[in-house]
């Protein structure tokens, strides 16, 4: 049997407060070849992949007794540049530990990496002497000035000092290895960002750690892109987004383990983005973008989405270091693609037609050219057997009452299943959002292509528009997407953020006042992301009166006020007007707006157990309708 010993010389305990740690191996990405008699081999580790504090003896050992382990330290490949092991290595820094098992044809039979992070050394990181000190040269639309320390500005700051590192650990932990000439150089991905595609996808290594339980860890072999629009320009943000995928050429086909807490969440996974957040975050090249930057807005309008029982992306805030260098604050999220769907759905990958803004990502454009069709020919009927219209109705409604002024047009996600023919659609980079109490969005609806055509093709029905002004009431007046909801999700996500958010501080608030040297920028600290959070949670209120006075002003929300419940024993249904309801599930108003003979006029309170339905009716105009369950 192989057994070497590796001594990571550095000064802590480990954050478990052990020397040993759960071994990880069945997670790990070893792509072994089968050597008949053994058959899959693995690399085996004394010392889980994780955040350390003190130095720990690392045992290297296989089953594989005719063989040779070769490594490398620096995230190279160990097949190319690695060395074999002679004696123990003392190492005093975070460690990128990628080993190869060969056999002895120097046929590899196995190839694993292990990142050691110590979190004690990351605000006096510098780059290796080899990586660039300028991206983006000529032929990439650089070069500028490459960044990759932290400021002691903020380290130092006596508001903040006590809280560093811990900072480092407040959040899951993403770590990438990847080659570093396949990042930067001539052929690397951050340094020619602007490039997509397949030909600009590069093996690299995965790993997920969560700091409070040290025992849990997921990693992979993945492909790894630059994702992204216009932040894949060098002149508008130097922190790039990722597209990390699971694929049988770079380890296995799907990353398998629980990423999300959210019971609805599923534990496989094809595709994942690390999103480094460009709108509204402190890295824009325009002032009044960094000045709101609150790095919550996309979870809140994904968790919002999911609150009305739709299908959304999870996400979470992670801390992303990229060879062993902290990276900053990055959103974890799915991608909703068709391996996405086939997970949520349980409809099989090969029906999935997958648009993004109008890009067709998988399947056939044919069905939606269809239902573009319908929608521009008003065809209401053929609209809703073709479309899941309530969950339409929310997604449009979020857009509209965010007042998402980057939709539309762009910036959304729709899908159709061949089995099931019905389309939806995602909220997606969610960024501009909770800026003017008067933003009116739907003036961009009537954009041929897209979701709000078909959501107009809807509204030229008078009954659809009844139906938008009941998913309005629902939602907005008292459900998941009121002012009073909206600013308690808001407040949950900055709190959950103030660490992560403070150590973005560090490794980006001083970018673009120290490297671009921007006029107008200043040090991006914790202090500016607070003053935007009071004053979102200012503006919510004055948003909510706003926007129902919009949709009143273009007819799909009632002037006439809805019944209020009120539950004291009785069922108590106040209104200015004639107020009519249901305990059986019917609505008071029939089709076309006449009174249902089955409604019952309330006059006093009732006892009552059921669906309350009730609406209003005042000079023969109906409000909006409340649903409720009594008890």
């Amino acid at each position: 049997m192989i057994s070497l010993v590796l001594l990571l010389a550095c000064s802590d305990a480990p954050l478990d407060s052990s020397d040993s740690r759960v071994d990880t191996s069945a997670a790990d990405d070893t792509a072994p070849v089968d050597t008949g008699e053994l058959g899959q081999q693995i690399v085996e580790f004394s010392h889980s992949r994780g955040l350390y504090q003190a130095p720990i003896t690392l045992t290297l050992s296989s089953p594989y007794q005719r063989g040779e382990l070769r490594f490398t330290l620096d995230g190279r490949d160990p097949v190319e540049t690695g060395v074999s092991y002679q004696e123990p290595l003392e190492i005093s820094a975070t460690t990128l530990l990628r080993v190869v098992l060969l056999d002895e044809q120097g046929v590899q039979v196995a190839q694993d990496t292990h990142s050691y992070l110590f979190l004690d050394q990351v605000g006096a990181q510098q780059a290796p002497e080899d990586y660039p000190s300028e991206w983006w040269t000529a032929w990439s639309g650089g070069p500028y000035e490459a960044d990759y320390t932290l400021d002691p500005e903020v380290m130092e700051d006596p508001e903040y000092a006590a809280r560093f590192p811990g900072v480092f650990s407040a959040l899951p932990v993403v770590s990438i290895v990847v080659p570093p000439e396949e990042l930067f150089g001539r052929d690397g991905i951050h340094d020619n960002p602007v490039d997509s595609g397949s030909d600009w996808e590069r093996a690299a290594h995965v790993e997920l750690f969560w700091p409070e339980e040290p025992a849990r860890v997921l990693a992979a072999g993945c492909g790894l892109r630059i994702a992204g629009g216009t932040s894949r320009k060098p002149s508008k943000s130097p922190k790039k987004s990722f597209r990390v995928s699971f694929k049988s050429a770079f380890g296995p086909t799907k990353l398998e383990g629980q990423l999300f807490e959210d019971a609805d969440a599923v534990q496989r996974f094809d595709t994942l983005v690390l999103r480094a957040r460009y709108n509204r975050s402190w890295v824009h090249f325009e002032s009044p973008q960094r000045e709101r930057a609150a790095y919550v807005r996309e979870q809140l309008a994904t968790d919002l989405q999911r609150a009305t029982g739709a299908k959304s992306t999870h996400t979470r805030s992670t801390h992303l270091f990229i060879n062993g260098l902290y990276w900053g604050l990055y959103l974890l999220q799915e991608r909703p693609d068709e391996h996405f769907l086939e997970e949520y759905y349980d409809l099989k990958d090969d029906g999935w037609d997958v648009l993004n803004q109008g890009e067709v990502k998988n399947g056939s454009i044919d069905a939606w050219q269809e239902l573009q069709g319908y929608a521009a020919a008003g065809d209401v009927p053929a609209l809703q057997a073709r479309v899941d219209v309530p969950a339409l109705f929310d997604y449009v409604l979020l857009n509209l009452w965010l007042g998402n002024n980057d939709w539309n047009d762009r910036n959304w996600y729709g899908s159709r299943h061949a089995d099931e023919d019905l389309w939806r659609f995602y909220a997606w980079d969610n960024e501009i959002t909770l800026i003017d109490y008067n933003t009116d969005i739907v003036s961009r609806l009537d954009e041929a292509d897209t979701p709000g055509a078909v959501f107009l093709g809807l509204m030229a029905d008078a009954e659809m528009q009844v139906a938008f002004g009941d998913q309005i009431h629902k939602r907005v007046v008292g459900g998941v997407y009121s002012s009073e909801e909206v600013a308690r999700r808001w407040t949950e996500l900055v709190v959950a953020t103030e660490d992560g958010v403070l150590a973005e501080s560090a490794r980006w608030g001083d970018h673009m006042r120290d490297s671009r040297l921007a006029e107008d920028a200043q040090l991006y600290t914790p202090a500016q992301r607070q003053l935007e959070h009071q004053r979102v949670l200012e503006f919510l209120p004055q948003r909510e009166q706003a926007f129902l006075e919009d949709m009143q002003g273009y007819g799909w929300y009632p002037s006439v006020e809805a019944p209020v419940l009120e539950l004291d024993g009785e069922v108590r249904l106040v209104g200015q007007a004639k107020t009519y309801y249901s305990v059986d599930g019917a609505d008071p108003r029939l089709p076309g707006g006449e009174l249902n003979p089955d409604a019952v006029r309330y006059l006093q309170p009732f006892t009552a157990s059921g669906t309350l339905r009730a609406r209003t009716l005042q000079s023969g105009e109906w409000s909006a309708l409340l649903v409720a369950e009594l008890p």
